[in-house]
C-alpha cells in the first residue's frame, strides 16, 4: 500500500506541477526503481538476467565531448556484463594510444629499442586486420632491435613501403608476438593495431582502430583469428567524437555471436528513435535461449528466445505513459507475440491489482475460457534455465528442450527425458567401445597427450552451488588431467547457472580441443 500511495503522489505532482516535464523514459525508470523486479520471476538465472537489463535501462545515454575518451553510463553498463572477460582499464588505455602520434605511442610503450640490423623475421606473412581490400600482410624489412642467432628476438622495429606500414613490438625467435602496428589506407584513414599477432594455429587478442579524417574511430577489440574474424571474446565500438557506442560484445565464433553476448541497435520509436539492447545467449548470431531486451524507454522483457524472437515463457515490465501505470506480467510468446493467458499485476494511481489477460498472437481477446497453469509455467522455466543457458550444440538443445517441454506439458512422468538420456548413453557407449586403451587416471598435463580413440576416463564429483545450496552428482569423462580440470570448471559454471561461459569455453578449447570439454 505504501508503494501505491507513493506512486499516487508522484502522479499528482506530475499532473499539478510538472505537466509536460516528465518524459516517458523518466516515468519508466522511476517505476522500475519504485516497484522493483518482476514478482513472477523465481529462477535465480532469470533474476540475474532481469537485473542486468535493469542496470542497462536505468543507466543514462549521455552525449558530450568528454565521452570521446570514456564510456557514458549506458555503454559502460553494457560492458559491465563482461567484466570478467577483459581488462577494461587496458582497453581504455590502448584506445587512448590510437589518438596520439604513432612514435609517441611507441616511445611510451617501448622506451628502449636495440640497434642491431639485418635480423630475419620468420612470420613476414603475419595478419593485420583491415577491410575494403586493403592489405593485411606486408613485405617487412627489419629496421632495428635485438637478434638471436640471426633472428629477431626481443624488441624490434619493422617497416614496409606498402601503405607506409610500421610494426614495433616483441619478437620470439623471429616471430612477431605482440606490439603496435600502423598503416595508411588509400581512403585517408589510418589504422592502428595494439596487442597480439594471430597465426594459422592460434588466435590473438588485440585492439584495431580505424581513424577517419573527421575524428570518427571504429574500434574492434578482442580475440581474432588470422582471417580477421572475431573468434572468442570481442567488442565492436563505434567511436564518435562525443560518444563511445558499444554495438555488440560477447563470445564470438568466426564473426558471429555464439554464447553470452549483448547487442545495441537503433530502432524507430514514435517521431524519433530509441536504442534497443539485447543481452543473453546467442547461437549463430541470434538470441537462442534465455535473453533479455529493453527499448530503454518504456518496456523490457526477459524470456526464452528462438531465432531472435521470443518463443516460450516471457516476463515483461512496461509503463503506460498516459496514466503512469506500471505492469508486470508472465506468459507464453509465439514468434515474438503474446499468445494465451498472461498473469498480470498492474500498479496504478490508486493501488495495485492482479488479473489474467488473454492474447491471440499479440491481439488482446476477451474469451476467458483458457486456464492459466502457473505451476506448469514455473516448471518449464526451471528446466529452460538449465537448457537455455548451457553452451551445447543447437541439435542437443532442441532435443533436450523438446523432450522436457513434452514431459511437462503432456504429464508423461518424464518418459521423454528418460528416452533421450538412454539415447545419449548409447552414443557415449559407442564412442567409448571404439577405443583400445584402458581406463584409469591419466596423469598427463596437456590437452592432447592421450591418443584420440582411447577409452575415456571418468571422474565422479559433487557440485554445490554457493548461491542456492543445490547439489548435483555428475560424472566427467576426460582423457587428460588438464581437460579434467577444465571440464570440472565448465560443469560448475553451467550447473550453477553462471554467465561467465566465455572463460570456461576458452579453457575447454585449450585443454580439451573442444569448447565443451568433450575430448574425442
Amino acid at each position: 500500500m505504501k508503494k501505491a500511495i507513493l506512486r499516487a503522489g508522484f502522479a499528482l505532482a506530475g499532473l499539478g506541477l510538472l505537466s509536460g516535464c516528465v518524459t516517458e523514459r523518466q516515468e519508466f525508470t522511476e517505476n522500475l526503481q519504485l516497484y522493483g523486479s518482476n514478482p513472477y520471476i523465481e529462477a535465480p538465472h532469470v533474476k540475474d538476467l532481469e537485473q542486468r537489463i535493469r542496470n542497462v535501462t536505468l543507466a543514462e545515454r549521455i552525449i558530450g565531448p568528454e565521452f570521446q575518451t570514456k564510456f557514458d553510463p549506458r555503454n559502460k553498463a553494457i560492458l559491465d556484463n563482461f567484466r570478467d572477460s577483459y581488462n577494461h582499464a587496458e582497453l581504455v588505455a590502448n584506445m587512448a594510444l590510437t589518438r596520439i602520434e604513432f612514435d609517441t605511442a611507441v616511445a611510451s610503450t617501448y622506451p628502449v629499442i636495440g640497434s642491431e640490423t639485418g635480423c630475419e623475421v620468420a612470420n613476414k606473412d603475419a595478419y593485420f586486420y583491415n577491410n575494403d581490400d586493403e592489405p593485411t600482410s606486408f613485405d617487412w624489412e627489419f629496421v632495428r632491435g635485438t637478434c638471436e642467432d640471426g633472428l629477431a628476438h626481443g624488441i624490434g622495429e619493422l617497416r614496409a613501403a606498402q601503405s607506409d606500414a610500421r610494426f614495433v613490438g616483441e619478437f620470439d625467435r623471429g616471430v612477431m608476438i605482440d606490439g603496435l602496428f600502423t598503416m595508411k589506407r588509400e581512403d585517408g584513414r589510418s589504422v592502428t593495431q595494439i596487442g597480439g599477432v594471430p597465426g594459422e594455429t592460434h588466435t590473438a587478442r588485440f585492439l584495431t582502430t580505424q581513424t577517419h579524417p573527421n575524428g570518427y574511430q571504429w574500434h574492434l577489440y578482442g580475440d581474432f583469428n588470422n582471417k580477421g574474424q572475431f573468434d572468442g571474446f570481442a567488442i565492436n565500438i563505434w567511436g564518435y567524437t562525443n560518444l563511445l557506442h558499444v554495438y555488440e560484445a560477447g563470445q564470438f565464433v568466426t564473426d558471429k555471436l555464439n554464447g553470452f553476448g549483448a547487442r545495441q541497435v537503433e530502432r524507430d520509436y514514435g517521431d524519433g528513435s530509441a536504442w534497443h539492447v539485447w543481452i543473453g545467449f546467442y547461437s549463430d548470431d541470434t538470441l537462442n535461449g534465455w535473453g533479455a531486451w529493453t527499448n530503454t524507454y518504456n518496456a523490457s522483457t526477459v524470456g526464452l528466445w528462438k531465432d531472435g524472437s521470443l518463443n516460450g515463457i516471457g516476463y515483461a515490465s512496461d509503463t503506460n505513459y498516459n496514466d503512469g501505470s506500471h505492469r508486470f506480467d508472465v506468459g507464453n510468446y509465439v514468434d515474438g507475440d503474446a499468445h494465451g493467458p498472461f498473469k498480470t499485476t498492474e500498479h496504478g494511481m490508486f493501488g495495485e491489482g492482479e488479473v489474467v489477460l488473454h492474447y491471440d498472437h499479440g491481439s488482446r481477446v476477451y474469451d476467458e475460457s483458457g486456464d492459466f497453469d502457473f505451476g506448469q509455467m514455473i516448471a518449464l522455466t526451471a528446466g529452460a534455465v538449465a537448457i537455455g543457458s548451457a553452451d551445447i550444440d543447437a541439435t542437443s538443445m532442441a532435443e533436450i528442450g523438446g523432450a522436457f517441454a513434452a514431459d511437462v506439458l503432456g504429464d508423461t512422468g518424464g518418459s521423454n527425458m528418460q528416452s533421450l538420456q538412454s539415447a545419449y548413453n548409447s552414443r557415449l557407449a559407442n564412442i567409448q567401445s571404439s577405443g583400445t586403451g584402458s581406463g584409469g587416471t591419466d596423469g598427463s598435463s596437456g590437452g592432447t597427450s592421450a591418443a584420440a580413440g582411447e577409452k575415456l576416463n571418468e571422474f565422479d564429483t559433487t557440485i554445490t552451488c554457493p548461491d542456492t545450496g543445490v547439489t548435483s552428482d555428475i560424472t566427467i569423462p576426460y582423457r587428460t588431467e588438464a581437460c579434467r580440470v577444465a571440464a570440472l570448471d565448465f560443469a560448475k559454471t553451467f550447473s550453477c547457472n553462471k554467465t561467465d561461459q566465455d572463460r570456461v569455453i576458452q579453457n575447454c578449447q585449450s585443454a580439451c580441443g573442444h569448447p565443451q570439454c568433450l575430448q574425442q
